[in-house]
């Protein structure tokens, strides 16, 4: 889903984007956890061939897996990216891939200028 937002400098400068938002439904996040945990289950069970270094690696990941799978389950959505122009110089500027947690801090390519990334409001539009 695609939503509007706000870019903002700290200086008071504001300019317009739009960043792309993925979103699991509980269904859709248990199958992504059970299928984290299968890999990283997976990857313990080849490590028991390795010599020495099964030691270490069969216990991580059989621990790392269902604490993965937890976490993996806990995200309900991610931000894929977006575009949108810097408050500073604007020029175009990416909005990378992260969690969906906001504002989000970017960096301008061209500038060099740090900005804020917050969703538009009826407000503050």
């Amino acid at each position: 889903m695609k939503i509007p937002v706000l870019l903002k400098a700290r200086t008071g400068a504001v300019s317009t984007g739009e960043v792309e938002v993925k979103a699991w439904t509980k269904n859709e996040r248990l199958l992504r956890a059970l299928k984290f945990g299968g890999i990283t289950w997976g990857i313990a069970l080849v490590c028991v061939v390795l010599p020495i270094v099964h030691f270490i690696l069969v216990p991580l990941f059989l621990i790392a897996g269902p604490l993965m799978a937890l976490r993996t389950f806990r995200t309900t959505s991610v931000v894929l990216g977006g575009r949108g122009h810097c408050p500073f110089c604007q020029k175009d500027v990416t909005i990378g891939r992260g969690a969906d947690h906001w504002p989000i801090d970017e960096l301008c390519t061209q500038c060099q200028n740090n900005f804020s990334v917050v969703k538009a409001t009826s407000q503050s539009a």
